[in-house]
């Protein structure tokens, strides 16, 4: 028997938002007794470097997204078919959704990104990897991001199920380097502890009209970061 959520969660200020969700249903208790919560704040000089490479390989192409607004107010993109993917580790995991938290959650060295895009893959045992993107403003457009942000305002203010179309591997390239590697949480509630998170150290640029279109949708999107309580980050 499920347990019953008794609010629906936020980013506010209202008793809703991220310092309260353990107090909205039972089920979402482990964002404060959790011991490996996310996200968190990567400290460059404790990080474990090692020279292998991720034993990652990903198998994306072009694909069309369902852009909508959640109960949470929150934006997603959803891919129309579920033949994106990657391995880790050997086990294989479906891309599931994009969406973006602005300002960055997780933090590197204390500082903050204006913007941070989360690729979330889930296999049949109830794992997931999120990849994570830092995002920097610069001049001209992201191309890989175009008519996202609107298609997002739609669904917003039409109530709108759009389309927008991505190749992760634009994101990613051929690198399997760089990247900050360690176990932790979902950021949203339940905040299951069940995720390896990726945290890609390059920066990705979005252009400024990109950046005030999505400022208006997900500002203030983030839970703060949480203690690491001991845990290993891995720079690949």
């Amino acid at each position: 028997m499920g347990i019953a959520l008794t609010k629906q969660w936020t980013y506010k200020d209202d008793g809703t938002g991220p310092e309260h969700w353990c107090d909205l249903c039972e089920a979402f208790a482990i964002a404060k007794t959790g011991r490996a919560q996310s996200p968190i704040n990567i400290n460059v000089g404790e990080t474990a470097l090692t020279t292998e490479l991720l034993p990652l390989t990903y198998h994306y192409k072009k694909t069309e997204f369902d852009c909508v607004m959640t109960e949470a107010k929150v934006f997603h993109a959803y891919p129309k078919t579920d033949d994106n993917f990657i391995t880790y580790n050997g086990l294989k995991y479906h891309l599931t959704n994009w969406h973006m938290h602005m300002p960055s959650e997780h933090q590197v060295n204390g500082g903050v990104y204006p913007l941070e895009g989360h690729l979330v893959h889930t296999n049949d045992q109830g794992g997931i990897v999120v990849m994570a993107f830092f995002f920097e403003i610069g001049e001209e457009d992201n191309k890989e991001l175009k008519g996202l942000p609107e298609t997002w305002l739609r669904a917003r203010d039409k109530g709108e199920t759009g389309a927008w179309t991505f190749n992760p591997i634009d994101f990613l390239g051929k690198e399997r380097k760089n990247a900050f590697v360690y176990e932790g949480s979902l950021t949203t509630p339940p905040t299951l502890e069940c995720v390896t998170w990726m945290v890609w150290q390059k920066p990705i640029t979005l252009g400024k009209k990109q950046a005030v279109n999505l400022y208006d949708l997900l500002y203030g999107t983030i839970r703060p970061v949480q203690p690491l309580n001991g845990r290993k980050v891995t720079l690949y």
